[in-house]
């Protein structure tokens, strides 16, 4: 795939259905009157749930989910969405990823950060 570096202080629309890029117009004027944050908060939130338990009702039977757990927000959404609509008998699967820091103390190794975000993460939902 080619890649096309863009300007910065420029926005552009991307329509993925028709796979297209187009440019949206030089600045966007950030003020309260151009910002509807609580409408674009409820539109992803019903899109996303609607996502996810399109996903979880759209599975084969016995086939387990699992989710890439960062413990940011984005995963930790899905998580808890997934425990909304998943049956409480059946587990849900969050692999995390970290390496790792220096080692501080001889045999004493630092966590790294996302790891404790993940951890901290996963306390909430639990």
């Amino acid at each position: 795939p080619n890649m096309v570096e863009l300007p910065i202080n420029s926005h552009y629309v991307l329509n993925l259905r028709q796979l297209t890029l187009s440019k949206f117009r030089e600045r966007i004027p950030w003020n309260e009157h151009h910002i509807r944050l609580p409408i674009a908060e409820k539109t992803f939130q019903t899109l996303l749930t609607k996502a996810v338990k399109k996903r979880v009702l759209a599975r084969h039977q016995n086939q387990r989910i699992a989710v890439l757990f960062s413990g940011g927000l984005d995963s930790t959404m899905v998580a808890a969405l997934l425990h909304q609509f998943m049956p409480i008998e059946e587990p849900i699967y969050l692999f995390s990823i970290s390496f790792e820091r220096e080692i501080v103390q001889k045999n004493t190794p630092r966590l790294a950060p996302d790891r404790v975000q993940a951890v901290e993460a996963y306390q909430q939902l639990k």
